[in-house]
């Protein structure tokens, strides 16, 4: 009688142990989901385990000929342009399989921020890049930097010019990684012409060549992008073969044209599809897409 009277108060323990920690993990739940949407300013916000703010660095792939995005995540503290300057500088981590773009020996000689401006001087090293992804590395780099609008680079006080490089990113898909290509593009419609052109380079991987744009719809009040596609075999044949690839594709859709301040968010329908091919992308389709958070984690790159 006594086991059983025990074992009934150990099981009411045990009952409300449960509740308890089910309802402290739904509360983290929805303050983390908050953070998402919001920044990182929640409840927790002031806890470094979770005070964690994902940085977008751009490094290149292992032959150097492409640009490739790598998020990595830092502290609010640490998410600064300074910081994130320094992380390029560094290049990427040693086993990844990713090169820098950035000279060796290349220093910070001043970097400031002023209403969302900022301004970096660099050593003379830096002209040593035999290449135009330098620049766009270190660029785009801090452009991912909360609160960085624009960039101005110089070495050892003289401005460098690069007019001759494309003023926005596009995101195709080389082996299920994202990569960046630069393009000249005035406006948003002119961004998503070139993607739907598809990328020059037979490595790289975009929507089908056959899909075509049904309807194009720009809401400025809430900066929604609304865009409806043909839905085509191909489309249907790459979402059943590749799924990854077809979910690599939309999401570099989504970062190419959320990379113009006035997109706050995309909404991809192809003729009503609630997915395509098997459905792992149907998350993706027919609901408001924010710019990606994370483009190629890091840590899922190491070897």
């Amino acid at each position: 009688m006594l086991k059983a009277h025990s074992f009934g108060i150990i099981r009411r323990y045990s009952l409300a142990i449960t509740i308890i920690i089910l309802l402290i993990a739904g509360l983290i739940g929805r303050v983390m989901l908050s953070d998402q949407v919001q920044g990182s300013n929640g409840l927790f916000s002031g806890l470094p385990w979770l005070d964690r703010t994902p940085v977008t660095l751009f490094f290149g792939d292992s032959t150097g000929q492409f640009l490739v995005p790598v998020s990595r995540t830092f502290s609010g503290a640490e998410a600064s342009p300074h910081s994130i300057s320094e992380a390029v500088l560094d290049g990427p981590e040693g086993n990844t399989g990713l090169v820098n773009f950035i000279p060796e020996g290349t220093r910070i000689n001043s970097i400031s921020i002023k209403d969302g401006i900022v301004e970096i001087d660099l050593s003379p090293e830096f002209l040593e890049a035999d290449n135009q992804f330098a620049s766009l590395a270190l660029t785009n780099s801090l452009l991912s930097s909360p609160g960085v609008d624009r960039v101005i680079t110089s070495v050892d006080g003289t401005l460098i010019d690069r007019s001759d490089l494309g003023n926005r990113l596009m995101y195709y898909v080389m082996d299920e990684l994202l990569i960046a290509v630069p393009v000249r593009a005035k406006d948003v419609q002119s961004a998503l012409a070139a993607f739907l052109d598809g990328p020059e380079i037979p490595e790289l991987v975009g929507l089908p060549s056959d899909v075509r744009l049904l309807q194009s719809d720009f809401d400025p009040g809430n900066g929604l992008l609304s865009l409806n596609f043909t839905y085509t075999d191909s489309v249907q044949a790459l979402g059943i073969d590749y799924p990854d690839t077809m979910r690599q594709v939309l999401i570099g859709l989504i970062a190419t044209l959320t990379d113009f301040p006035e997109v706050q968010a995309v909404t991809l329908d192809f003729e009503g599809h609630a997915r395509l091919g098997l459905g792992q992308c149907a998350d993706l389709l027919r609901a408001p897409q924010i710019k990606p958070a994370v483009l190629n984690d890091e840590r899922l790159l190491t070897r």
